[in-house]
């Protein structure tokens, strides 16, 4: 693999590598179950050739996160519910490389060009949050960017505030998150500083806790839409970001959340009223 081709994946390589031994022999320590971490990728196989020109030659980046991962299993073997952790397949756990791995075979699989657009595959995955999510999110703010230029691509990376969950896809326990606290508090803020997003947008419900930790943010650095409460839809102040908002998971709408497509048409429209800084 030529690195050269894939200098944002191996700086990810790295940051995730950093306390990985340290991260697993504490959890296999605790006994608990989880899943597969979430971990990111940019590497995409062109012509037998790993490339992450796909996200680098963007004009527009976004990052989307949801709450953790749900039933992250990535590679179909590793779904050994007897061992300590589901990424343990013996006394060693699963290589960052292999995990990472797992982003790069599900992007592969289901996230492509669609008339020179990137989307999340909605007919062979009926998963709400990328159809409802990402891709409803996605299709709006290329409306805006293309009636600005045409000729502008966007990416979109997904992310989840929670690297962890449980085997069965639910949020993991206080010491679980204590552990995820020890050893990646500060992974996430640092792939937001590798993959440089121009927009990030948290669709991941009352999990400011888990982005406050993440950022080192306040209560003071979520900024209110005049006709929504702060707890529905938010800007959000980070550093580095052009622009950040948060709302609800789009599994809440239409039950908990029935204006979850106002909040997300709140967001779209302070997208285009801030569009002409977005691109400088």
């Amino acid at each position: 693999m030529t690195m050269n081709n894939l200098l944002l994946n191996e700086r990810l390589r790295q940051l995730y590598q950093d306390n990985w031994n340290k991260f697993c022999r504490e959890i296999k320590r605790s006994g608990t179950s989880i899943g597969y971490p979430f971990l990111l990728s940019t590497c995409h196989w062109e012509g037998g050739v790993p490339t992450e020109k796909w996200y680098t030659n963007s004009d527009l980046k976004v990052m989307v996160f949801g709450q953790e991962p749900n039933k992250w299993y990535g590679i179909d073997r590793c779904d050994d519910f007897n061992s300590a952790s589901q990424f343990y397949t013996g006394d060693e756990p699963e290589t960052v490389e292999t995990i990472m791995s797992a982003y790069e075979n599900f992007y592969a699989t289901n996230y492509s060009l669609n008339d020179g657009m990137w989307y999340f595959d909605e007919k062979g995955r009926k998963n709400t949050f990328h159809a409802k999510g990402i891709n409803n999110f996605m299709s709006q703010l290329d409306e805006i960017v293309h009636s600005f230029n045409p000729k502008l691509r966007t990416v979109c990376m997904w992310n989840n505030i929670s690297k962890l969950s449980t085997i069965d896809g639910k949020p993991v326990d206080n010491h679980t998150h204590n552990i995820e606290r020890q050893f990646l508090s500060r992974v996430i803020a640092q792939e937001v500083e590798i993959l440089h997003p121009d927009i990030i947008l948290f669709l991941t419900g009352r999990y400011d806790a888990y982005i406050k930790e993440s950022f080192g943010l306040t209560d003071e650095d979520f900024i209110p839409f005049s006709e929504f409460p702060v707890h529905d839809v938010a800007k959000v102040t980070i550093p580095g970001v052009k622009l950040a908002y948060r709302t609800c998971h789009p599994n809440a709408y239409p039950k908990a959340k029935p204006d979850y497509y106002r909040y997300v048409e709140a967001i779209i429209y302070d997208i285009h009223s801030n569009f002409n800084n977005l691109i400088k």
